[in-house]
């Protein structure tokens, strides 16, 4: 793994003053574009991701609380989406999908061991051909209006821990800087691998991972990975990274390899300062640098994309503004099922796409400064501008499919979009209803002929009810 990250890093640095424009990319246009819920400051929020009290996520980092016979949750979620993109219909999805998270406790002593498994299930209740991973989509692609219920292993892995240090195998749910599951559906996505997370030193975080199949949202079985735009196989994506934190802010250093694609440098910082908590200032920023690794299979790649953002505390509010922009003639691209864009402005769209420029402003209101515990809002709008490409795209190893990425309405990839969204959500916290929690997502996005995503609108609900085994 070491040597994997020293590698990536080299590759990185020493090509660094390149700018070789990438064959293309992208095998199906515009994936589906999402961020996460609850993610550093440094990044956007998310529209559409859940992040439920009990997800499968949680047991990610091994609580040091769980006991010796380990906790089982269960969580059931009732998930409803329209989705209606412009020259394409409305796509629906009604689920209602069970998550039944086991974690084991670890062995005694300096060292421990332990298993981890998930069972996942779900039933269809709206939803037909057109509706795709909205419910389930069967190992040829298709089969959205033919399975009425499903059930399957949503994760499994054995882990074991030294010190502050926990080593797991399996599928398992992921979350950093370049694998984050993408959990917006009724039942979330895991990836299979190795991962090595924790705390060895008061302030200082490491992870690092080795990652060779998902199992997608929609599917009970596992698939090779992807890059999301150039659809190009990645056998397999390591990863590691080291953060630094303090009372005031964070440093993040992470480097990445998918091989035979890219190699791939993260950085990123944040810094808030204030009289009070309340009324506090943060600045962030954060960047990738990317360059084509081993084969090439996704063509030369000279990426580097950055964002800076500042928000202003209003009580437990926050009122931020932030600037995006990719420096490069190929799209800023990640492995599908994953947010694997952790810069500020990817809320719906990426605003990813070759000499991208966007700006947004978002506001969070915080139920506790209305006399409403549990209640969160948030109120955003982006407004980005692509250019095309400055060097022409030259043959890709699959042109029917890259082409698709680069070209829109007989031109390359270029033009205006703009979105506008709002995400209601309110989480009980008394009684038997406590926990419960319920979310409500309404957006638009209107793009012009050549840009790359679709106008679209879309409303979601998802309620979010856990319960707790033992």
């Amino acid at each position: 793994m070491i040597a994997v990250l020293l590698t990536t890093v080299a590759g990185l640095s020493g090509q660094a003053g390149a700018a070789d424009p990438m064959d293309a990319s992208a095998a199906h246009g515009a994936p589906e574009m999402l961020a996460a819920a609850t993610l550093p400051a440094m990044r956007g929020g998310d529209a559409r991701q859940t992040a439920p009290p009990f997800a499968a996520a949680a047991a990610a980092a091994e609580p040091p609380s769980v006991p010796a016979g380990g906790t089982l949750n269960i969580l059931f979620r009732n998930y409803r989406d329209s989705l209606t993109i412009n020259g394409h219909g409305t796509q629906r999805g009604w689920v209602q999908g069970a998550q039944a998270n086991f974690v084991s406790g670890l062995s005694s002593g300096q060292g421990g061991f332990g298993v981890d498994a998930s069972l996942f299930g779900a039933v269809k209740l709206d939803g037909d051909g057109a509706s795709g991973d909205m419910v389930h989509v069967d190992r040829d692609g298709g089969g959205g209006e033919r399975r009425k219920a499903w059930a399957y292993m949503g994760g499994y892995a054995v882990k074991a821990r030294y010190g502050g240090m926990l080593l797991k195998y399996g599928l398992q749910q992921v979350e950093n800087v370049f694998l984050e599951s993408k959990d917006n559906r009724a039942l979330p996505p895991a990836f299979r691998g190795m991962t090595l997370t924790g705390e060895p030193a008061g302030g200082v975080g490491v992870e690092a991972g080795s990652i060779d199949a998902v199992d997608p949202r929609g599917r009970t079985g596992l698939v090779g990975l992807k890059s999301a735009y150039g659809g190009t196989p990645i056998s397999r994506l390591s990863y590691g990274g080291v953060n630094l934190t303090s009372e005031s802010g964070k440093v993040s250093v992470y480097a990445a390899q998918a091989r035979d694609v890219w190699n791939q440098l993260f950085v990123a910082g944040r810094h808030s300062a204030g009289a009070s908590e309340a009324s506090k200032w943060t600045v962030s920023g954060a960047a990738y640098l990317t360059r084509e690794q081993g084969a090439a299979l996704q063509g030369p790649i000279g990426g580097k994309a950055y964002s800076v953002a500042l928000a202003r505390q209003l009580g437990a509010s926050e009122l931020a503004v932030s600037f995006q922009h990719v420096m490069s003639d190929q799209y800023l691209d990640y492995v599908q099922e994953a947010n694997g864009l952790y810069l500020a402005n990817g809320m719906v769209a990426d605003y990813n796409a070759p000499r991208e420029k966007s700006l947004q402003l978002r506001y969070t209101a915080n139920g506790a400064d209305f006399s409403l515990p549990g209640m969160s809002v948030i109120l955003w709008g982006i407004a980005g501008r692509s250019k095309s490409p400055q060097q022409p795209m030259r043959a890709a190893p699959d042109a029917g499919t890259w082409r698709d990425a680069y070209w829109r309405g007989g031109a390359h990839v270029h033009g205006n979009h703009h979105e506008l969204g709002l995400k209601a959500s309110y989480v009980f916290d008394r009684g038997d209803i406590k926990a419960i929690s319920l979310a409500f997502i309404a957006l638009v996005h209107r793009g012009s002929p050549h840009y790359v995503e679709p106008s679209e609108r879309e409303y979601r609900l998802i309620l979010n009810v856990p319960v707790k085994v033992f």
